[in-house]
């Protein structure tokens, strides 16, 4: 296993990204990437210290995982357990079965013009959060993978995104880490979170 750190490169010999946000979970990791070009001071403080949102949204079998960190702008990122090869697919029941405590997520700010790693954080994601997480991605497994209706919903969510689209209102679950305590993130157990506006880019 490679250890990575900041300054060092995110991936060996690649030296620009494209500007996204990928959550991928594998066989024993969890990792949150932002790929941001040339991130300011704040931006890197902000994901390296502040408080950090996570919350959960489905649609058409793809979930999608929203996350704030400190003032910045909400991202969203998607995932469904058929998209990465069959030996890096995770096995959702057997985690959900023995998860005794949160997932723990790297949270990895990348510069997309060098692909530099900025900020490198880890997040530990409240029980009732990861047991929420894992249920619908061990539903992914039952059900067959339609490509075309993915890449729709895909497409769909972040075009709301784009256009400034409040998306709280489809969020199932959600936990925040209190701002200067640990990175032990807290659940949020209702099912509406109204009074919270999630926006994407103007």
């Amino acid at each position: 296993m490679r250890l990575i750190k900041v300054g060092m490169p995110f991936i060996p010999g690649v030296t620009t990204l494209t500007e996204e946000t990928i959550y991928n979970y594998t066989a024993g990791s969890h990792t949150l990437t932002l790929c941001v070009s040339n991130p300011t001071r704040g931006q890197i403080d902000a994901v390296q210290k502040q408080e950090a949102v996570f919350a959960l949204l489905l649609r058409e079998q793809t979930l999608f995982i929203l996350t704030q960190f400190g003032g910045l702008t909400w991202q969203a990122s998607h995932y469904n357990w058929w998209i990465n090869p069959p030996i890096m697919r995770p096995d959702p029941w057997l985690d959900l079965y023995t998860l005794n405590q949160g997932i723990s997520v790297s949270v990895c700010l990348v510069n997309a013009s060098n692909g530099i790693l900025e900020a490198l954080r880890a997040v530990t994601l409240s029980l009732e959060f990861s047991r929420a997480f894992l249920d619908q991605v061990f539903a992914q497994t039952i059900y067959p993978f339609d490509p075309w209706r993915h890449a729709e919903a895909v497409d769909q969510v972040f075009e709301e995104f784009a256009t400034g689209a409040n998306m709280m209102k489809d969020v199932f679950s959600m936990c925040t880490s209190a701002s200067g305590r640990t990175d032990r993130l807290q659940g949020h157990k209702s099912l509406g979170f109204g009074d919270v506006e999630i926006i994407g880019r103007a």
